[in-house]
Parts: C-alpha cells; sequence; structure tokens
C-alpha cells in the first residue's frame, strides 16, 4: 500500500511543482533549438540524421512535438 501511494504521489506533485510553466513563453536556448531551427521542421528523417545525428533522438522528439503542436509551449512542457 505505501509504494503504490509513493508511485502515485511522486509524479502527482512533479506535475504540481511543474504547472506554473505550461503557459509560458519559449526562453533561453528554446529559441535556437526550436522557434528558429528548421531541422525540426523536416519530416524526412534521413534529414534530422544527415544535419545532427549526434543528437538525433534530441531533434527527433523536437520534430515530432512540432509536428503535434507547433510553437504552443504546453505541448513541449508536457511531452519533453
Amino acid at each position: 500500500m505505501r509504494a503504490l501511494l509513493s508511485i502515485i504521489l511522486i509524479p502527482i506533485l512533479g506535475i504540481l511543482a511543474y504547472s506554473n510553466t505550461f503557459h509560458c513563453s519559449f526562453h533561453f536556448d528554446d529559441i535556437s533549438s526550436i522557434t528558429d531551427n528548421f531541422v525540426i521542421r523536416i519530416s524526412n528523417l534521413q534529414g534530422i540524421w544527415n544535419i545532427l545525428p549526434r543528437r538525433f533522438i534530441l531533434y527527433l522528439s523536437l520534430a515530432f512535438n512540432y509536428h503535434v503542436n507547433g510553437l504552443d509551449v504546453l505541448g513541449y512542457h508536457l511531452l519533453t
């Protein structure tokens, strides 16, 4: 019972602590990594790999977020 309570309580506390950022604007490196980054707008996985192979997983997740949410900050905060 105690373990189940911990499994439920920890994510809830994390969401509550982070919830005030869901509707903020992009800051710091978000501008270069998301709003001004043409790489995440590429729908071709080979194109993402050719441009940034060492950061493929990161930019793949950003490309997925951009495809689903555009430039809505809430989607990026929920999924990454």
